[in-house]
């Protein structure tokens, strides 16, 4: 065999390699991206979901006014959360996954009812909240 036809077939098993490499490195990082993005959204969810969780056994525990206004706070944003949304799409493929979003959906529901009851009761409205003092910066109750 001639020199130029061994520079030839090298010159062709070197472009297959590359092309190889090429295409492991491709659907490698395709992969990498994809459990970038569900890691990402687990553990957004998680750290919602545990927040939202503390925040109501704080208000079980002791029930204020500013406990209460941190509880509707957060659970406002808790309902509008992303990545209880971006987890949907891995919910068939991941067990955990459908655990995490019936336990959002456990807790949405006590929280709305636990809301409604402190609506109802009149526990905590604005206008029976304590006003803060500007002159020393404490709070005072209502007049």
């Amino acid at each position: 065999m001639s020199l130029k036809k061994n520079l030839s077939i090298l010159l062709v098993v070197l472009t297959l390699f590359s092309f190889l490499v090429l295409f492991i490195f491709t659907s490698n990082f395709r992969q990498f991206l994809s459990n970038t993005e569900f890691h990402t959204a687990l553990n957004e969810a998680r750290w919602s979901l545990e927040t939202t969780k503390v925040l109501l056994e704080e208000y079980l525990l002791q029930k204020n006014p500013r406990v209460s206004r941190q509880l509707r706070i957060k659970f406002d944003t808790f309902k509008r959360d992303e990545s209880f949304r971006n987890l949907e799409k891995w919910e068939t493929e991941f067990p955990l996954v459908s655990s995490l979003l019936s336990k959002r959906t456990d807790l949405v529901y006590i929280v709305e009812l636990l809301l409604a009851q402190e609506e109802r009761d009149g526990i905590f409205l604005p206008d029976t909240m304590p006003q803060p003092d500007a002159r020393v910066g404490l709070a005072l109750p209502a007049p």
